[in-house]
């Protein structure tokens, strides 16, 4: 017997979304680590495909929105429609380098590197006083 992964995939998101609908929670781990020159979070909902991803940072707040992709066979045509699944908001402290974050997906995760800027650990200036 051959197994179809994609329709045990599909199948996966399906009950996944009813369980969020119905009040559930899926499955969602987050991991946040200090390394040499940033922060790296890691966050994984085994699930989901890597495009159900998505990042946007406003008010100093990035955000990770996933979301389930769902065929609906009503009418014969594919109608694929997006669900969120989750919303997980993570403050960007003022050490951190905004305009360098990165992302990429690698395993069942999503790695976002968000490096230190010069305010950033080990950060020493002398300021100079003036006299008036």
């Amino acid at each position: 017997m051959k197994i179809n992964h994609q329709l045990l995939k599909e199948i996966a998101q399906t009950a996944n979304l009813a369980n969020i609908v119905g009040g559930g929670i899926s499955a969602f781990t987050e991991k946040v680590q200090e390394v040499k020159d940033g922060y790296l979070l890691e966050v994984s909902m085994p699930s989901l495909s890597p495009d159900a991803y998505h990042l946007k940072i406003k008010n100093n707040v990035l955000m990770v929105v996933t979301t389930l992709s769902v065929t609906n066979h009503i009418d014969s045509d594919d109608e694929r429609t997006a669900n969120p699944a989750l919303l997980r908001t993570f403050p960007i402290p003022n050490f951190i380098d905004v305009e360098n974050i990165q992302a990429r997906y690698e395993g069942n995760s999503l790695k976002i590197f968000a490096p230190f800027n010069q305010l950033g650990k080990n950060f020493e200036k002398d300021i100079d006083i003036q006299y008036f």
